[in-house]
């Protein structure tokens, strides 16, 4: 499937949904990671938006604790770029030893946001990357709609 089609198939599902007047949850992102293309989507609608809301709170903390220290985004930042190696991490980010590093990397793949290391260097997995590259999507647009006193 292409990134045009990816992307009418949810335009097509947001217009029916819209027009039934159903609640709906989700996101979408199309970019590039580690040289290729990555698509992801996923929409809720119905009873799958109250089961949403259901999900133990331990659990969304546990997914979304993670990303709110400033070094481990800055990992995720670089590995969606490419695979990276603990000393390259060290050195991009001007930590000042690997043994740094290796705590936050170590925390990241705890959590599903970095895979098994492939040789000696670490990528991100996009099954839980995307909620990574959706903060960053919801981060934008609460620092675009204060910048700007939007109400959205």
């Amino acid at each position: 499937m292409t990134q045009q089609e990816s992307a009418d198939g949810i335009v097509e599902i947001l217009k029916n949904a819209t027009s039934d007047g159903e609640r709906l949850v989700g996101h979408f992102e199309i970019l590039e990671v580690d040289g290729r293309p990555s698509c992801s989507w996923s929409i809720l609608g119905g009873d799958e938006v109250s089961d949403l809301f259901a999900i133990p709170c331990h659990q969304v903390a546990s997914l979304l604790g993670v990303l709110g220290n400033e070094v481990r985004l800055a990992i995720l930042r670089e590995l969606i770029v490419s695979p990276k190696s603990v000393v390259q991490l060290t050195e991009i980010l001007g930590m000042r030893t690997t043994g740094q590093a290796y705590h936050h990397l170590k925390e990241l793949q705890r959590a599903g946001y970095v895979a098994d290391k492939k040789g000696d260097k670490y990528s991100i997995d996009m099954k839980f990357g995307r909620i990574y590259v959706a903060a960053l999507g919801l981060a934008w647009n609460a620092h675009t709609s204060l910048t700007r006193g939007d109400e959205r």
